[in-house]
């Protein structure tokens, strides 16, 4: 099945493709998401997303904003080992698995490492579920207590893990803008990371709406931010675009690449 799309980035432009794979390799229900192998294999709902390299347009083999790159330049498309997976189904598999384990196992001290991973695993899954469908609603605590049958969860799964960290918004620009929409560059720091990434706003009656769809840049492959931050930085985006404080910076010429290192980043 062939699929073409389009992106400021090759990580975006594969965003950019899900939701079209997503009705034709599934339902109406099917949300993909994507992400590198697992363990160097695909997952059991994924499937192996082949670049065709001849294909892939000049464009996205530059880094024209020195924004984040969590992919390589599509050179050797052999090694890229790039899959899109079903995001409610590997949710469901790994659900099952955390269930097991915290209601028949334990019990079992030596089984307790084991609960552990497969509650990690489970945080991750809805994180993924979070990032990759924007309607979707999740009680963490309720399905925890659920899955654990009412034990105490947190020896498992540290309440600590339910405080997710808050992303400073840096400077936005305006580093792309069209009739119908406009590419926001912003700088960011989540924890000790820190950096560049993109996002799109679509302009209608004057006014920008940061784009929050699952044609969100920021929903595109290996993303930036877990599932619980990415309405924050949304909110955080809109807030600087409301207020005017962001550049305008469209007109520059983006046509040489940038390194994501060449300016200092310090906190706003």
């Amino acid at each position: 099945m062939d699929v073409e799309t389009e992106g400021p980035t090759f990580a975006i432009a594969i965003g950019q493709a899900l939701p079209n794979l997503s009705r034709r390799l599934g339902n109406s229900r099917t949300i993909l998401g994507a992400r590198p192998f697992q363990d160097g294999s695909k997952d059991f709902y994924g499937f192996e997303l082949d670049i065709d390299p001849d294909e892939v347009t000049p464009d996205l083999l530059i880094n024209r904003y020195g924004a984040r790159q969590p992919v390589p330049a599509p050179s050797d498309p052999d090694h890229l080992e790039i899959e899109a997976y079903d995001v409610y189904e590997t949710m469901g598999s790994i659900e099952g698995l955390l269930r097991y384990a915290a209601q028949d196992l334990i019990d079992d001290e030596r089984w307790h490492g084991l609960i552990r991973e497969r509650a990690l695993e489970y945080r991750q899954a809805v994180s993924d579920v979070l990032v990759y469908d924007p309607k979707a609603k999740i009680d963490m605590l309720g399905n925890l207590d659920e899955l654990f049958a009412g034990r105490d969860w947190s020896p498992f799964f540290s309440p600590a893990l339910l405080v997710h960290p808050v992303v400073q918004i840096g400077q936005v620009d305006i580093v792309e803008k069209t009739d119908d929409e406009i590419l926001l560059r912003f700088e960011y720091w989540n924890g000790d990371d820190h950096g560049r990434e993109l996002e799109f706003a679509d302009s209608k009656n004057g006014r920008h709406h940061v784009r929050r769809s699952r044609y969100s840049a920021l929903r595109a492959f290996d993303p930036a931010f877990s599932g619980w931050q990415l309405p924050a930085v949304h909110d955080a985006l809109q807030e600087a675009l409301d207020t005017g404080r962001h550049t305008d910076l469209s007109d520059t010429n983006w046509a040489v690449g940038l390194s994501a290192s060449e300016a200092d980043l310090e906190p706003a």
